[in-house]
């Protein structure tokens, strides 16, 4: 009875999304990493989704707040208040106690951060706690074989972070990252519009564009009508977009992420570049489902190039996989 309820979880604990796994169960939440704090009154009124709707649409004396951007913690109670919220949603259908927890950060998280995660997790009562990096756990989470000598490239396409990484040995040999990331592409395009339609948008249009007409493809042409504020009228307006108008801030950031594999190329072993164009690069993340970004890739990188299933997903899958063999990844995990 006791075994049972001392449960293994993962967090995947992304800039813009917290998932966590249970093992024997799968995914048990999905939820945007935001927090709505009613300032006057000092307390928290909405998690998750819910509090992400309310963005840009509440007054001074709320607060929503992103606890963590990676690789950074911008505010450690917030984080806890978060986590505390979530493992309590999670444990309603799924009773469990002092649990050992696995938690995917990004590979260029400071170790003073990854043990500052680590603190806040053991103090919301977990039994352990064991740090991976997320492009490791992309890798295990598409069923590369990490532990074989040949060498894996993953491309790791976050919300707040991108990361290029080799992995050989059940083990990340060299990584490179940027912030050039999916928050950062919709910044730019709230700033094109600005600057090309004179229209303001919101972060969450922003978005809605980045999904819906974010393409490299330059003979295919959809459209979606956006609202926002005429910045010369000061009136709100209605604008048609197209695949064509937001194009160059697409190019703009895959030209980044070229940039960011020819760095990661220029420190590896001869041996495992040979690896890489045998095997090719894997494109995990949500922005790995930009049309044609593999095929863009390719062509500028003269290397085989390929997304993933379900690309969002990986890294909470592999946090999935390494549940059900603990014991034997813990001597290539962090631990606290």
């Amino acid at each position: 009875f006791f075994s049972s309820l001392n449960r293994r979880l993962g967090i995947d604990l992304g800039s813009c999304r917290t998932r966590i796994w249970l093992d024997g169960e799968g995914l048990v939440l999905d939820e945007a990493s935001v927090l709505a704090i009613d300032q006057k009154q000092g307390k928290i009124i909405a998690v998750g989704d819910k509090a992400l709707e309310m963005e840009g649409r509440v007054d001074e004396s709320i607060t929503v707040s992103h606890p963590i951007q990676q690789p950074k913690v911008t505010n450690k109670e917030y984080l806890s208040a978060l986590l505390k919220v979530f493992l309590h949603q999670a444990s309603e259908k799924n009773y469990f106690f002092s649990p050992s927890i696995v938690v995917s950060l990004a590979s260029n998280t400071s170790p003073v951060v990854r043990e500052a995660v680590a603190e806040v997790i053991s103090d919301l009562g977990a039994k352990e706690v064991l740090v991976v990096s997320q492009p490791l756990a992309a890798a295990i989470g598409c069923g590369v074989p990490i532990a074989d000598a040949s060498g894996c490239f993953i491309l790791q396409l976050g919300g707040f972070v991108v990361e290029a990484a080799v992995i050989s040995l059940g083990k990340m040999i060299n990584s490179e990252a940027v912030h050039w990331a999916g928050l950062t592409m919709d910044q730019h395009l709230r700033h094109y519009l600005r600057q090309e339609k004179k229209l303001k948008i919101s972060q969450r249009q922003a978005e809605r564009l980045k999904i819906n007409l974010g393409t490299l493809n330059p003979n295919l042409e959809r459209r979606i009508i956006v609202s926002g504020k005429d910045l010369q009228q000061g009136s709100v307006k209605e604008v048609k977009i197209s695949t064509q108008d937001i194009m160059p801030v697409i190019e703009f950031f895959a030209g980044k992420y070229q940039l960011l594999v020819k760095q990661l190329l220029s420190k590896v072993p001869p041996d495992l570049t040979t690896d890489l164009i045998d095997k090719g690069l894997l494109l995990t993340g949500s922005l790995a489902e930009i049309d044609e970004l593999d095929n863009y890739l390719a062509n500028a990188l003269s290397l085989p190039v390929a997304v993933v299933d379900k690309p969002d997903l990986s890294v909470v899958e592999g946090l999935g996989a390494i549940l059900k063999h603990l014991d034997q990844f813990k001597q290539s995990l962090g631990y606290y």
